[in-house]
């Protein structure tokens, strides 16, 4: 088996300026480690002002997420709702959670019982 050397790959997000551009802003660096990704972020402030980041709508965060990772978003997307000082994103994070239930019932129904 050949070993593959590792290659850093950049990590970034996409921030909207004040002006309507955007910028692509470096948050960290990701390496292959075996069959997985490393994520090694570098110092994050999060401001009150800063918005959630949004899912793109052509592949919604429920598809492809194991039980376990859609039970985490679930159970994030109710705090937010309990949250009222994050109302102004309750009517995204209501239509997650709604995405997030249907994936999980459309996987517990592939399930088969041993």
């Amino acid at each position: 088996m050949t070993e593959v050397a590792s290659v850093d790959l950049p990590v970034v997000v996409e921030v909207a300026r004040p002006d309507g551009s955007q910028e692509l802003v470096r948050v960290g660096t990701a390496r292959r480690d075996g069959g997985c990704f490393v994520l090694d972020l570098g110092a994050l402030r999060i401001s009150s002002t800063a918005a959630p980041f949004a899912a793109p709508t052509a592949s919604p965060p429920a598809q492809g997420g194991t039980i376990e990772d859609l039970e985490y978003i679930a159970a994030r997307a109710r705090r937010t709702l309990a949250d009222a000082s994050k109302s102004r994103w309750h009517s995204q994070e209501r239509d997650l959670l709604e995405q997030v239930e249907r994936e999980m019932l459309r996987l517990k129904g592939l399930e088969r019982p041993d």
